[in-house]
């Protein structure tokens, strides 16, 4: 599992050559898990703390929107430090499962607010085509980046 992790930093700018199932899935358990923590420490807590010590700024939503973003910070700092390395780990992987790596740029698609639904569509199918085995070096036709 940390081997994976390592890994993951290692290759953090490799798109090319292979990632297998169980190197792409504990990296996703342990950013879960990494975001989780987060969440939990930067604006739940942060939180309902404040609205606890003033209960009035629940009828605010400039002040809750205010203070979301101003814990979410962290949060966000995180996901962009892992956004390349998390595309390249999926690229990895998706020619690691024979699928050409250009299905990862899927994972894209919420940048572009009108197809935001897309997105969770696109998602459902990386996540699928994830979890496909491994194909030999022979079968796939992606191994080689031209």
């Amino acid at each position: 599992m940390i081997k994976a992790y390592i890994d993951f930093w290692n290759r953090a700018f490799d798109f090319s050559g292979r990632s297998t199932r169980p190197d792409y899935w504990w990296v996703y358990l342990i950013n879960v898990i990494i975001s989780t923590i987060l969440v939990v420490g930067f604006v739940l807590i942060p939180f309902f703390s404040n609205v606890s010590h003033n209960p009035a700024i629940l009828n605010d939503s400039t002040e809750i929107q205010k203070m979301i973003l101003k814990y979410m910070s962290p949060i966000m700092i995180f996901g962009l430090i892992i956004l390349i390395p998390q595309l390249s780990l999926q690229f990895r992987r998706l020619r690691d499962a024979g699928i050409h790596p250009a299905w990862g740029l899927l994972s894209c698609i919420g940048l572009v607010p009108i197809l935001t639904f897309f997105s969770f569509i696109g998602s459902i199918v990386l996540i699928v085509m994830s979890c496909q085995p491994t194909k030999p070096a022979p079968e796939t036709l992606f191994d080689k980046v031209e």
